[in-house]
């Protein structure tokens, strides 16, 4: 009996000996299974199913099965797999590597101008593009991430308290919004598939927003508006699997001390910017669901008028990535996203 299909490297590990390519004829040995460890919580259960495939091999063997090979086949795949899996989710394999990626969002801003004698709050919601990218060389990492494009729309007011006569609306239904935050950073801790890294960069976000009024014709000018902002935070990113499903959730806090020109206005004050993206395997590229907060706010009295501006800006979208080259070091890339593996 020839039992065919069982690679070299595979049988000498497992059964010890040459195979030849071939198994040998005739009666075979008692044989004694060996496992597979892994070090990379994320893999342990693809290692377990590998576990599993190795002992059925075994017992095939032990047996004198014939189907031996098909055995074979599927504790090679499984061990493939693994070596796959370790090398993408796992940090001890190092190299220099990156992804790009592209989507769709869903961006809602909601300003608010206070003085002392009325508030202005202007809304607005467009449909718009989102990029993102990044490299990391070992435990150095760089991110980015650009919002644009979409036809803002959405809602005026200003309102005068104390004379109510005042009050004016406005309907929001052109303009410009796009945003930018971009990044560099260490990662200082990496265990049990935990990323922890701290990051400096910078942020920005623009409006310019035209609407109509009630009862007059054209358009006006409603907001203009420009942050800048540097930044400085923390990255947490965990590495998880369903069942044998790699993902990976990543979520950024990052202190904000923030600039904002509108029109004649110029003021600076600080706030608060919290990203946070789920990234899992679709074949060959990789799925990514993406979240955003910014918390702006300036304050001055440079037109002669003491003015406090907040922007909160919530940005919401999906998109697909593709990662290549090395995945990171021993202290990793806290925003490197899941690598797909190859489909079985």
């Amino acid at each position: 009996m020839v039992t065919r299909g069982i690679p070299q490297d595979v049988y000498t590990a497992l059964f010890g000996g040459a195979s030849s390519g071939t198994c040998p004829v005739g009666p075979l040995p008692k044989v004694h299974a060996v496992h597979r460890q892994t070090t990379c919580s994320a893999c342990q259960g693809l290692a377990n199913q590998l576990n599993d495939a190795i002992d059925r091999l075994a017992q095939a063997k032990s047996r004198h099965d014939p189907d031996q090979s098909e055995f074979a086949a599927e504790v090679a795949r499984l061990s493939k797999d693994l070596d796959l899996c370790e090398q993408v989710l796992c940090a001890e394999h190092a190299g220099a590597g990156g992804y790009l990626g592209g989507g769709f969002a869903s961006n809602t801003s909601t300003t608010t101008i206070t003085s002392s004698t009325d508030r202005q709050k202007i809304k607005q919601d467009p449909a718009q593009a989102i990029l993102t990218g990044g490299v990391n060389f070992g435990p150095w990492f760089l991110t980015g991430q650009v919002t644009f494009a979409g036809t803002p729309n959405g809602s005026f007011s200003d309102v005068f308290p104390a004379t109510p006569a005042f009050n004016t609306t406005a309907t929001v239904n052109s303009g410009n919004v796009y945003g930018f935050n971009g990044d560099a950073g260490y990662t200082v801790w990496n265990a049990g598939g935990w990323n922890v890294g701290i990051f400096g960069g910078y942020y920005s976000f623009n409006e310019e927003l035209y609407g109509v009024f009630p009862g007059f014709a054209g358009t006006f000018s409603l907001l203009s508006d420009h942050w800048r902002a540097g930044e400085g935070g923390v990255s947490v990113d965990k590495v998880f699997a369903v069942g044998m499903e790699p993902f990976d959730i990543n979520v950024t806090v990052a202190g904000l001390y923030d600039n904002l020109r509108a029109g004649a206005f110029n003021g600076n004050g600080g706030g608060v910017r919290v990203n946070g993206k789920l990234s899992f395997p679709l074949g060959p590229v990789i799925g990514n669901i993406y979240a955003q907060y910014a918390d702006l706010n300036a304050s001055g009295s440079n037109t002669g008028v003491p003015l406090a501006f907040k922007d909160e800006v919530w940005t919401v979208g999906f998109g697909l990535s593709y990662a290549f080259g090395a995945p990171p070091a021993s202290a990793s890339s806290p925003t490197y996203p899941v690598k797909a593996l190859p489909p079985k």
